[in-house]
């Protein structure tokens, strides 16, 4: 979630970790999330002004966000999803970095920020089915507002490219407790004897339109745009359609099952709408039922056919660097300046703010020892409360030894 961190970094980051959760969520019939994970990689912090390797180059007027601030908002607001959803976040990376030589300066514009995180589903309901003539679109979670409109084009392009206004506007904002509710609900039926759920997406880049097109993409459907819940009564066909809200799930399930489906919803507090109908025709429509308007009436192959192709030639340009000038007996200085490093020092700022037990099945998270320093260099999982199956998931990060050589950055 790069760009939205780049320009509001709490609700960036808070909705990077709730998108990831909702593409677990969304594995093949419905999969569970166990933990969660997250990177951050910015340019220098500047914490202090006594860095003399920070000192070296000047700072670069930021457009949105500094990026100590964004390493503390960001950090925090991807805290807070996963300590208000209920989902522990057991390991990650951090990285700080530029660089200036032969007038090329090498940076983070736009920051990184990766969310990650591992989970599991049932064997038997690792491939979602293929939707039938007479099921229903049906949709799990919160209601449309203007928010998060373009997220995803903007996000491909470079900061600043289309002004605030619009950069602004195209950031989400996070709401975990709305995503627990559904996420109980398809806990629910994954858990479930006969699990109903035919097909399942998560809304995230695109909205409705990039959700529901994916659920009818092999038959084709229509959707009610009366029956879509508008949280704002200005918004217009477009933004009810494209808007990017977040905590929300869409589903395929037969007609028989709706009824089952508003039970497991009602327990679980999720709001749930029955907004459209699988058809055997091919086409992607939206359509009022009241006034009869269709904002939107596209052929299938209009959407997912064949995209043009684009061939890339890779060229490599080999690049010198100054070698380093140092001397054995400054050992300790540059010992003393390593450990300032964020990538390097002491991890606690980011560990000591998220819940990382959350759930009682963390077998190892950050942390370790009498002081819980957050020193291990993995995170393990356990499946359940008894048995000794679970699951393990580490990262790590070498950009900048690949920028000198990048078999050395890949074995890192």
């Amino acid at each position: 979630h790069n760009f939205p961190t780049t320009v509001e970094p709490f609700n960036g980051a808070a909705t990077g970790s709730g998108g990831e959760i909702r593409d677990r969520l969304a594995g093949g019939q419905g999969s569970l999330p166990l933990a969660g994970t997250a990177v951050y990689m910015t340019s220098y912090s500047r914490l202090t002004e006594s860095r003399s390797w920070e000192n070296a180059m000047p700072e670069r007027k930021w457009l949105y966000q500094t990026p100590m601030d964004i390493l503390i908002k960001a950090s925090n607001g991807a805290s807070d999803f996963g300590n208000k959803f209920g989902q522990p976040l057991i390991t990650g990376s951090v990285l700080t970095f530029e660089h200036i030589e032969n007038e090329r300066r090498l940076a983070y514009d736009k920051v990184i920020m990766q969310a990650g995180g591992i989970g599991y589903g049932k064997l038997d309901q690792s491939i979602k089915k293929k939707p039938q003539t007479g099921d229903k679109v049906v949709i799990l979670g919160g209601e449309n507002y203007r928010i998060g409109m373009g997220g995803a084009a903007v996000s491909s392009a470079d900061t600043g490219a289309f002004g605030s206004g619009i950069e602004l506007n195209a950031i989400q904002r996070s709401n975990p407790e709305m995503q627990k509710r559904a996420a109980n609900a398809i806990r629910g039926l994954v858990e479930s004897d006969n699990n109903p759920i035919v097909s399942i997406h998560d809304h995230g880049a695109g909205g409705h339109l990039n959700c529901l097109s994916e659920l009818v993409e092999e038959t084709g459907g229509k959707i009610d745009l009366d029956k879509l819940p508008v949280g704002d009564p200005t918004l217009s066909a477009k933004e009810i359609i494209g808007n990017e809200s977040q905590e929300r799930m869409g589903l395929v399930i037969g007609q028989k099952d709706v009824d089952f489906l508003k039970k497991v919803a009602e327990r679980e507090r999720s709001p749930m709408y029955e907004v459209g109908d699988i058809l055997d025709n091919h086409r992607f429509t939206f359509e009022s039922a009241t006034t009869g308007e269709k904002p939107m009436d596209f052929a299938i192959e209009d959407m997912f056919g064949s995209s043009p192709k684009t061939i890339m030639t890779d060229v490599s340009k080999a690049r010198n660097y100054k070698e380093l000038n140092y001397s054995q007996a400054d050992f300790k200085t540059y010992l003393e300046a390593v450990l300032q490093l964020e990538a390097v020092a002491c991890k606690d700022w980011l560990t000591n703010k998220v819940d990382r037990c959350v759930g009682g099945r963390v077998a190892k998270q950050q942390c370790a020892g009498p002081l819980q320093l957050p020193l291990n260099n993995l995170g393990v999982m356990a499946l359940d409360f008894n048995g000794k199956e679970g699951v393990a998931t580490s990262i790590g990060h070498s950009p900048v030894a690949a920028i000198i050589d990048a078999k050395a950055g890949s074995r890192n």
